[in-house]
């Protein structure tokens, strides 16, 4: 008799958790949990990890000195903290997790846990993860509906974006090649929500802020 092996994700629903074991002794773990834009996730964990005897749970421990000088996937949060993305790519940027956090899913893609350290980093121990998926709301298929929605920009309007990024001393830069149209406060919140960063604007405004973190670890 042939065997058939079949190969699947695992599928959530708001009434269905998976229990996960996050190991301390790599970065990352595949869930085996495939997301969708707009699903909402609850991640709740427990246990212990330990370096060389000093132990944490998912919340993470402080920094030390040393640790300033080394990359973690979220260089904002603390040493052995329970963190997640979505995408196996490395540049996919990581939210911490914790001992429980509940969000919605920005991107489609597979989620990862993992421990907040550097790829050389070992711990031993692992934390004992719940995940539970609510699915989001399945997107419009109807274009001619979705596009009625948007916001019509007039001709004035599109002629009043400046074509080139400016700096302060008059400098060209890089073309504008897309347009958002809302108020600031949903336009940052978006973009939060889907994982940008704001930057700084100035080296100085860079250089301050570096060594606050450092000295604030």
């Amino acid at each position: 008799m042939k065997r058939i092996v079949f190969l699947m994700s695992i599928a959530l629903s708001a009434q269905n958790a998976v229990t996960i074991d996050v190991s301390g002794d790599k970065q990352w773990t595949d869930s085996g949990i495939d997301v969708e834009a707009g699903d909402r996730v609850t991640v709740e964990a427990d246990g212990r990890i330990s370096y060389l005897g000093k132990e944490t749970g998912p919340e993470g421990m402080a920094r030390g000195w040393m640790d300033m000088i080394r990359a973690f996937p979220l260089n904002d949060a603390k040493r052995g903290a329970l963190i997640g993305r979505v995408g196996e790519n490395d540049a996919t940027r990581a939210f911490l997790i914790g001992a429980k956090t509940d969000r919605n899913i920005a991107v489609k893609g597979r989620l990862f846990l993992g421990i907040n350290h550097s790829p050389t980093d070992r711990a031993s121990g692992a934390y004992s993860v719940k995940v539970t998926r609510a699915k989001g709301a399945a997107p419009a298929t109807d274009s001619s509906k979705l596009l009625s929605t948007l916001v019509k920009i007039s001709a004035n309007q599109h002629e009043s974006v400046p074509r080139r990024v400016v700096d302060a001393a008059g400098t060209e830069g890089d073309r504008t090649n897309f347009m958002i149209v809302g108020s600031e406060l949903h336009v940052i919140s978006a973009l939060e929500k889907a994982g940008w960063v704001k930057v700084d604007r100035s080296v100085k405004d860079s250089v301050f802020r570096g060594i606050l973190v450092s000295v604030s670890k």
